[in-house]
């Protein structure tokens, strides 16, 4: 093994990880951002809105044909690698997830004329209009290619993190960024400013990407020595496939709460709302991303105090730090709100028209981002079922209230739908949680409700709401106690302090 290959396959410790990962993490959703905002140039408000639906049936397809095996791969690599049958796992395993993701594939070309209708409203043309229709389904046919490849891509994503080589994932997540960003501009600019030809080079990026590394990551599993007891089972297959289902339902329907009101859009308002609608959610959504690695640093620390017993205070240290965080992205909101018109300059002419919906887009980003608090506490109690079922209530209003509002209200009846939904699936589920003794404090409620805030229309009212929220938290004991304030001081101070005494020792 290379020295390279070294570097990249190493297991680092957590701390190491976590902040290689957050970083990582960062400048991918950066270069994604980035290259949203050239694409709206580029291809302009109705060709970037079919491909937002294209790239939205490309990712909950993907997560469909795979039928939950990357969530299975991270669970279970480990096991095996501990007990040393890692090599006769991945031998057995890999090939099924393979054959299962072909025949998702396969199943899906058959059927691509239904897909075309269904996927972009086909059935709003004319039927003479064949060459309408070869289009689409051409571009369909682009998006199923995209599904293998963002199949390949997700397993071998999977299979690094089960491994904990984080700088593989790093390397591979940021390679690919990169690539299809330099591919869709290049392509776009050079050859044709079509959506087929965005998703052909995120699905060249992403095939590219997943065959380098995977060939790097065989060549170091058999360059390995330690990993050669066989599976004398065909048990693992059946836990497999068991952890794999049953993770399933709450990644379908996680995509659909955020896939459907973009769908709808474009059947009722056509390609150049959907376009305008995906390209501020799109920019909103920093707020659910920045929550990514906050959830996942407090799930290692809470899960920590739990093996240990400690379940009041793990339960109190999760419930104070989403109160500091999410009132934090709520501030976050207030800004992108007051920006919009400033931030509405990143985007070309015909997309202004959306800077007005921007407070109603924060609402499902941050309610997105509070659902974590449901996530992580049915993690700790080791009851998946209650966050399958709270999503599952929490779409089937969201499909209700979509038919209702999106229609008539449009952008904002698309938002106010997707916050409805997470309402209710967040509610539901905390509610769920407290009938297995999971009691949340009142503190924890009122911050549940402030996303609220963002519904007042007079802007004079909204900031004056938000100064006088500031005011509780700061000079009363509402939302935190005077030993979490001293703390976060505390902290605060000794992260300033390190901070200068590096810079002064640099």
């Amino acid at each position: 093994m290379t020295k390279f290959s070294k570097i990249l396959f190493s297991a680092d410790s957590l701390s190491a990880n976590l902040r290689l990962y957050s970083l990582a993490h960062i400048l991918f959703r950066a270069v994604g951002f980035a290259r949203m905002v050239l694409l709206t140039w580029i291809l302009g408000q109705t060709q970037f809105g079919l491909f937002s639906v294209a790239l939205a049936f490309t990712n909950i397809t993907a997560s469909m044909v795979l039928l939950g095996a990357p969530s299975a791969l991270e669970r279970y690599i480990p096991l095996y690698q501990n007990t040393h049958r890692l090599k006769a796992f991945l031998r057995r395993i890999i090939p099924v997830c393979l054959a299962i993701v072909v025949l998702g594939v396969v199943l899906l070309a058959l059927n691509i004329d239904f897909l075309s209708s269904l996927v972009f409203s086909l059935t709003t043309f004319d039927p003479a209009s064949i060459q309408t229709i070869h289009q689409f389904s051409q571009l369909t046919a682009a998006c199923i290619a995209a599904v293998f490849a963002a199949a390949c891509f997700h397993m071998i994503v999977s299979c690094l993190k089960g491994l904990r080589f984080f700088r593989a994932v790093a390397a591979l997540e940021l390679t690919q960024a990169l690539l299809f960003t330099a591919l869709a501009v290049a392509l776009l600019l050079g050859y044709l400013r079509q959506p087929i030809v965005v998703l052909s080079a995120q699905a060249l990026s992403m095939a590219l990407t997943a065959a380098l590394l995977g060939s790097l990551l065989l060549l170091n599993l058999r360059s390995s020595t330690d990993q050669n007891h066989s599976i004398s089972s065909s048990r693992y297959l059946s836990r497999f496939a068991a952890f794999a289902v049953w993770g399933l339902p709450g990644t379908i329907t996680w995509r659909l709460l955020l896939v459907f009101p973009l769908w709808y859009l474009n059947r009722t308002h056509g390609p150049g709302t959907a376009g305008t609608y995906s390209a501020y959610f799109r920019l909103v959504n920093i707020i659910f991303f920045v929550s990514v690695p906050f959830w996942s640093v407090m799930n290692i620390h809470a899960v920590r105090r739990w093996v240990q017993a400690k379940y009041e205070l793990a339960r109190s240290t999760v419930e104070v730090g989403f109160r500091a965080f999410s009132l934090l992205l709520l501030l976050i909101c207030l800004a992108l709100t007051l920006g919009a018109p400033l931030l509405s300059r990143l985007f070309p002419a015909g997309f202004t028209a959306g800077a007005q919906h921007v407070r109603f887009l924060c609402l499902p980003a941050l309610l997105a981002a509070n659902f974590g608090l449901v996530h992580l506490l049915a993690h700790l109690l080791e009851r998946p079922g209650l966050r399958v079922l709270a999503l599952t209530f929490g779409t089937v209003t969201l499909l209700a209230a979509g038919y209702l509002l999106i229609p008539a209200y449009g952008i904002t009846g698309a938002a106010l739908s997707a916050a409805l939904g997470l309402s209710l699936a967040t509610g539901l589920g905390l509610l769920m949680l407290a009938s297995r003794r999971c009691y949340l404090s009142i503190s924890t409620w009122i911050v549940l409700a402030c996303p609220a805030l963002l519904l007042i229309p007079n802007y004079f009212f909204l900031v004056g709401s938000f100064l006088l929220l500031i005011l509780l938290v700061v000079f009363s004991g509402l939302f935190f106690s005077a030993q979490d304030k001293q703390y976060a001081i505390d902290s605060f101070l000794q992260a300033l302090k390190r901070f200068w005494s590096k810079g002064s020792s640099s």
